[in-house]
């Protein structure tokens, strides 16, 4: 099952019971130990809540959530200029409200490694 399907199965709360959970940590670090989180996987639900509140695309969303499991779980394996990537994404897609705008804050983040 793609992710698409996955979203498109969510209900409305539970879509946005996900994306409140995502928006608490908008400032992602790959080590879990330097946020003060027993582990990664705390660390990456805290990055999951902090990116996705106010956030309303289905595109910004699923960016968002690979951003954080890219960070969190992949983080100390990436050169430092893709993990600095992800991390403007998380930093500038939290709110965004249309995928034309997704697109390009994405893009502008990728450009910038």
């Amino acid at each position: 099952m793609n992710t698409n399907m996955v979203f498109r199965r969510l209900s409305m709360p539970a879509l946005a019971a996900a994306c409140a959970t995502a928006m608490f940590s908008v400032h992602a670090r790959p080590a879990a130990a330097e946020e003060g989180f027993e582990d990664k996987t705390a660390g990456y639900h805290q990055c999951v809540i902090a990116a996705m509140r106010g956030t309303r695309r289905v595109a910004a969303v699923q960016m968002m959530e690979n951003g954080c499991q890219k960070v969190w779980y992949e983080g100390s394996m990436m050169r430092e200029a893709d993990k600095q990537a992800y991390v403007c994404l998380l930093r500038s897609l939290p709110g965004v409200d249309n995928d034309y705008a997704a697109q390009l804050v994405y893009s502008s983040c990728a450009n910038q490694r």
